[in-house]
C-alpha cells in the first residue's frame, strides 16, 4: 500500500508547527490613545442694549457672543484631523436643543457623578453583606460544618520559600473560628500548585549545561533540523514489527502473536506500555525474592472520559488525520482505534477494593508467555516454571476478550498510533496536523502551552530515568543530603508506629494490628537510591535524532533497571505522587522542599493511605463522611510531629504552626470538609492556636483518630 508519507520530502516540514505560542509585542502594546480637546461656552455674554422705536416695540440690538472665541480655540486643533468646529452660541440654540445645553451644565454633571458614586457604594455594601453571610454559612449537624461546598478553590502554598507574610486571618476570620476561610483565600502570589513544583525542578534541570540528560535533550530540541527523521521512523516501524502500518481490511493477514510481539517490542525498546506493562517487583508471598508483575497500561484516554462519546472526539479526529496522512482512507478505521482504547480505559480502572492479585506460572498463563518472553528478552529467562504476578486479574481477562473480539488490523493500527504519539517530539512535523507539543499533550495530558524545551525534557527523563535521578540530585544536593542526615524516612516510620501502638482513639485493636504488620513489612524509600552519591559511569550515545531516543530507551528502560537490584527505584523524581511497591513506598524528590511543611504532610499522607486503606467504615463514619477525610485526620498529627522534628528555619513574621497548617490545608482547599474536619479533631491544632472549647474549630474533640 502506497503511503502519502513516502511522497513527502523530508526537508519540507512546515515550520509553523515548531513556532512558540506567544502574542507579538506590537499586538500586546497598543499605541497611546488620541484625545480631542473641546471647550464649552462658559463665559457670560455681554449686556444687551434695547432701544424703543416709534411704535414702542422693543427691538433687541445685535450682540457679540463667545462663539467666535470658541471657534478660534478649536479650529484646526482636533487630533482626529476633523474640519474646523464651530460651536453655536447660547443665543442661537433652538428650543429643541435645550437638552444639549443642559449637558454642559456643571451642576448637572456633578449630580451624575454623585449618582455613579452612590451606585458603586451600594454594590460594595451588597458585596460585604454576601461576604459576611458566606462566613457563617455551611453549618449542619456533622460537627457544625457542611460536608460539601460548591466552591472550587485551587490553592497550594509556595514551595521554595515561606510566604513572606502569611496572616492568620482573612477578612477578619480567626483560625479557631474557620481555618478554611483563613487559609484557603491567600493571594495568588503565594500560591504554587503541584504543577508549579514540577516546573521548578524542570527549570533547574534546563539550567544545568553539564547535565547527563543534555545530549538526548539537544537531539530532541534540534529534531526539526534533521532531514532523515522520517526515514528513521520508517525503520523504527520495521524494528517493532509494524512494517506497512497502517493496515487496512484488505492487508495480508498476520498471526495473532503479531500483536503481542509488537506490544512487547514497544515496551522493551521505548518503555511504552500500550497493551500491558511489566515490572520487576518484590514477591508478594516470599520475602527476598523478585517476580515479574503484569499491570495495566498507560493510555491516552482515562476511564472517566471513556464513558462519554463527546469526550473522546478529539482522539477519533487525531487518529483519523494520522491514518489519512499515511494513506489509509478507510471508513471506520479511526473509530475502531478509539473504541479499542476506550475499552482498555474501562478495563484499567482500579477495583473498588485492594486486590492481592494472582500468582501463577507460564504453563498456565500460556497466552501471555510470548509477550513476557519478548519484553524480557535477554533480561530474564522465561520458561514454563517462570512465575507471573497478575496485579489485576479482571483486567487481563478483559484484555484477552478484547483482542479476540477485535478485527485483526485494529490492534496493530492502535499500536502504530501510540508509537507515533510517543516519538512525535523527535519528528519535524507529524502528518495530519499533530505537532510535537500536541503529541506530548495527548501522551501525558500536558498543557498545550508547554514549550519545546520542557516537552523534550520530560520525554528525555522518561527515556533515561536513572540519569534523571542523577540530574535532580545534583540540582539540590545540599537539601537532599540534609534530609538524609535527619533520617526523614526513619522519623516518619517512628511517628506512625508510636501512634499505632497506642490503645486510644477511633481504631480498634484488629485494625491497629493489621496496620502495624503492614508498616513493619514496608520500607520507606525517600527521594533517591544510595547509588546517586557514587553513580556508575555512563557511555555516551552513539546515535542521533530518533535513533538516539531508541538507543537511550532500550539501554535503560524500567524493565532493565528493575532487573538490577542495586538500581531498583520506582517512580520519577519529577512525579508528584508516591509510588507503592509490594514492600516499598517511594517518596519522590519533587516533594522535598526547604520548608518541609508540604513534604511532611504529603509523605505522611502517602504512608497513612497504605496502612489504613481498608479500615472498616463503621469505625469512622460517625465523625467523618468518607475514608479520605478520615485518612486526612489520621495524617495530621503525624505530619505535625515530623515537621517540628525536622524543620530548621522560620520567618520572623510567621510562626511554625501557621506555616505547617496552611501548607497542610493547601492541597485540600477544593473541599471545605477536608480542611475543617481534620483540624477540628486535632489537639495539635487547638494547642498551636490556643483555641478554646467554645471555638468552632474545637468542637470535634471526641473524634480524634489517635485520641484527644
Amino acid at each position: 500500500m502506497d503511503s502519502r508519507l513516502a511522497e513527502m520530502p523530508d526537508h519540507h516540514a512546515p515550520e509553523a508547527l515548531n513556532r512558540p505560542l506567544f502574542v507579538p509585542e506590537h499586538m500586546a502594546k497598543p499605541g497611546p490613545l488620541e484625545t480631542a480637546e473641546m471647550t464649552t461656552p462658559l463665559e457670560p455674554t455681554k449686556s444687551i442694549k434695547v432701544e424703543v422705536n416709534q411704535k414702542n416695540e422693543p427691538e433687541p440690538e445685535k450682540f457679540e457672543t463667545t462663539s467666535s472665541i470658541i471657534t478660534s480655540h478649536t479650529t484646526g486643533n482636533s487630533s482626529y484631523g476633523t474640519p474646523e468646529l464651530s460651536i453655536p452660541s447660547y443665543s442661537t440654540l433652538k428650543p429643541r436643543e435645550e437638552r444639549v445645553k443642559r449637558i454642559h451644565d456643571p451642576q448637572l454633571r456633578r449630580s451624575r457623578t454623585d449618582a455613579v458614586v452612590y451606585f458603586l457604594l451600594l454594590l460594595a455594601a451588597l458585596f460585604c453583606l454576601v461576604a459576611v453571610v458566606d462566613l457563617f454559612e455551611g453549618k449542619d449537624g456533622n460537627g457544625g460544618y457542611a460536608v460539601t461546598i460548591k466552591k472550587t478553590i485551587s490553592t497550594a502554598i509556595t514551595t521554595r520559600k515561606h510566604a513572606p507574610a502569611l496572616q492568620h486571618s482573612h477578612r477578619g476570620v480567626s483560625p479557631c473560628h474557620d481555618f478554611y476561610s483563613s487559609a484557603c483565600f491567600k493571594p495568588a502570589s503565594r500560591i504554587a500548585t503541584e504543577v508549579a513544583v514540577v516546573r521548578r525542578l524542570e527549570n533547574t534541570l534546563l539550567q544545568q549545561h553539564d547535565s547527563p540528560l543534555r545530549p538526548l535533550w539537544e537531539e530532541c530540541v534540534n529534531a526539526s533540523s534533521r532531514p532523515d527523521a522520517w526515514a528513521q521512523f520508517r525503520q523504527l516501524l520495521t524494528t517493532v514489527s509494524l512494517e506497512g502500518w497502517p493496515f487496512s481490511k484488505t492487508s495480508p493477514a498476520r498471526p495473532p502473536a503479531a500483536v503481542w510481539e509488537s506490544a512487547a517490542l514497544l515496551l522493551r525498546l521505548l518503555g511504552l506500555p500500550a497493551l500491558a506493562s511489566l515490572s520487576i517487583r518484590d514477591h508478594p508471598n516470599h520475602q527476598g525474592k523478585f517476580i515479574v508483575a503484569l499491570e495495566p497500561p498507560q493510555l491516552l484516554i482515562n476511564a472517566s472520559a471513556a464513558a462519554h462519546n463527546w469526550s473522546v472526539l478529539w482522539h477519533t479526529r487525531a487518529v483519523g488525520s494520522v491514518l489519512s496522512a499515511f494513506g489509509l482512507e478507510e471508513s471506520g478505521a479511526a473509530s475502531d482505534v478509539t473504541a479499542m482504547e476506550r475499552r482498555l480505559a474501562v478495563l484499567t480502572e482500579p477495583p473498588p477494593t485492594e486486590m492481592s492479585g494472582l500468582v501463577d506460572n507460564m504453563a498456565v498463563l500460556f497466552r501471555l508467555r510470548h509477550f513476557v518472553a519478548q519484553a524480557l528478552n535477554r533480561l530474564v529467562h522465561v520458561s514454563d516454571s517462570t512465575e507471573l504476578w497478575i496485579r489485576q486479574p479482571p483486567f487481563v481477562q478483559g484484555l484477552l476478550r478484547l483482542l479476540d473480539e477485535s478485527s485483526p488490523q485494529t490492534p496493530l493500527n492502535y499500536l502504530g498510533f501510540r508509537l507515533l504519539v510517543r516519538v512525535a517530539p523527535f519528528l519535524p512535523a507529524v502528518p495530519g496536523g499533530i505537532g510535537p507539543l500536541l503529541a506530548l499533550h495527548l501522551a501525558h495530558g500536558r498543557p498545550l502551552e508547554l514549550d519545546t524545551a520542557h516537552a523534550c525534557l520530560r520525554l528525555t527523563t522518561q527515556a533515561q530515568p536513572h540519569l534523571a535521578l542523577l540530574a535532580v540530585y545534583k540540582g539540590g544536593r545540599e537539601l537532599y543530603d540534609r534530609l538524609q542526615r535527619l533520617d526523614f524516612a526513619g522519623r516518619l516510620r517512628a511517628a506512625v508506629e508510636a501512634r499505632l501502638q497506642r490503645s486510644t482513639g477511633l481504631l480498634d485493636a484488629a485494625t491497629r494490628t493489621q496496620a502495624l504488620r503492614r508498616l513493619r513489612r514496608l520500607q520507606v524509600r525517600a527521594f533517591f537510591p544510595d547509588w546517586v552519591r557514587a553513580p556508575p559511569s555512563e557511555q555516551p550515545l552513539s546515535s542521533h535524532g530518533l535513533a538516539a531516543f531508541v538507543e537511550a530507551s532500550s539501554r535503560m528502560t524500567a524493565l532493565r533497571q528493575g532487573v538490577r537490584p542495586d538500581a531498583r527505584w520506582m517512580g520519577s523524581p519529577l512525579d508528584g505522587h508516591c509510588s507503592l511497591g509490594s514492600r516499598s513506598l517511594y517518596v519522590p524528590a519533587s516533594l522535598a522542599e526547604p520548608s518541609l511543611a508540604r513534604l511532611s504532610a504529603r509523605a505522611s499522607a502517602c504512608l497513612m493511605r497504605v496502612l489504613l486503606l481498608d479500615t472498616p467504615p463503621s469505625l469512622f463514619q460517625r465523625c467523618f463522611p468518607s475514608a479520605e477525610v478520615f485518612v486526612d485526620a489520621a495524617t495530621l498529627p503525624v505530619a505535625w510531629e515530623l515537621f517540628r522534628a525536622t524543620h530548621w528555619s522560620t520567618s520572623r513574621n510567621t510562626s511554625a504552626a501557621d506555616i505547617f497548617f496552611t501548607h497542610f490545608s493547601a492541597d485540600l482547599c477544593q473541599w471545605r470538609s477536608r480542611v475543617i474536619l481534620p483540624l477540628s479533631t486535632s489537639s495539635e491544632f487547638r494547642n498551636a492556636f490556643n483555641c478554646s472549647g467554645d471555638d468552632a474549630m474545637a468542637k470535634l474533640r471526641a473524634c480524634g483518630v489517635w485520641g484527644s
